[in-house]
């Protein structure tokens, strides 16, 4: 579960102190930044998302510390929930990065390497690992690492409220992570799709990213 995983991985930074029943932490020892955060704006817009947006969890770290932390009643902290293919953001790209890190592989190497029986099939052992990487091997349902970044090489902008270094990962059911390292910020939800209306990114810029960006704005 990326909400517990990360939430794991920041508990040194909160050192012990208590979440207030509601999620919104309530401490003076926290940072200047983390105070400015709008909590009206928590207590409408994220208590709204989980009420009416189908979301299951909602975790949300800034400057290594949990500032915000909500389940819906058949949900905690403790119960894991599936990811779908932001699992392999997650898992996926991370491995990936440590290999590439120890020197193990490379970008342009040939998957038929790592994958033995693609070594005689034609049309798989040209494949590079970049290409699997980023959904180009030509090969049906290859779905890439799942990882976007919020400002495409053409200047267009994913999610206009939010800075350029944001990226994130995703998967079905608006399964979401962002990342935006300018704010020191983490954002993971869990759930069933928003809105399933109208196409998968229009309901996670609505109901997650703006609100996201208006509350540390």
């Amino acid at each position: 579960n990326p909400a517990i995983a990360a939430r794991s991985r920041s508990v040194s930074g909160i050192g012990g102190r208590e979440l207030k029943a509601g999620g919104v932490m309530r401490t003076s020892s926290l940072s200047s930044s983390s105070r400015q955060i709008r909590r009206s704006t928590f207590k409408f817009a994220f208590g709204w998302v989980l009420q009416q947006r189908n979301t299951d969890a909602l975790l949300i770290i800034r400057n290594d510390h949990v500032v915000y932390e909500r389940y819906a009643p058949a949900y905690s902290r403790t119960k894991t929930h599936y990811t779908a293919s932001m699992a392999k953001a997650v898992v996926g790209a991370t491995t990936l990065m440590l290999a590439m890190d120890d020197g193990l592989i490379s970008p342009d190497d040939k998957a038929g390497r790592f994958v033995r029986s693609w070594a005689n099939i034609p049309l798989k052992r040209d494949i590079t690992i970049r290409e699997l990487a980023m959904r180009y091997s030509g090969m049906p349902n290859n779905q890439g690492l799942c990882w976007w970044v919020n400002h495409e090489p053409d200047g267009w902008r994913n999610w206009p409220k939010a800075p350029d270094d944001a990226f994130w990962g995703d998967g079905s059911g608006n399964q979401f992570v962002l990342v935006v390292p300018s704010l020191n910020l983490i954002v993971v939800r869990n759930g069933q799709f928003l809105d399933t209306d109208v196409n998968f990114d229009s309901p996670i810029g609505r109901y997650i990213v703006d609100p996201v960006m208006s509350a540390f704005s």
